[in-house]
């Protein structure tokens, strides 16, 4: 799916704290930072491994990477 599409999302991890996440219905003006709960934070995560089709990085040796 193209991102110039109205339904389009984008996620992309900075570190294990922040993520960069845009869509059309945000604010048109430019950025706006958010500090979001666990569990949206995890949600973005989980988005993004989810998707991986080859190779996941994580900075700590956890079991929940595995699977």
């Amino acid at each position: 799916m193209a991102l110039g599409r109205h339904e389009s999302e984008l996620t992309f991890p900075l570190d294990s704290d922040a993520v960069l996440f845009g869509n059309w219905s945000g604010p048109k003006a430019g950025l706006k930072w958010m500090q979001v709960k666990a569990g949206e934070m995890r949600e973005a995560n989980r988005r993004i491994a989810s998707s991986a089709e080859r190779l996941g990085f994580y900075h700590a040796d956890e079991d929940w990477v595995a699977r």
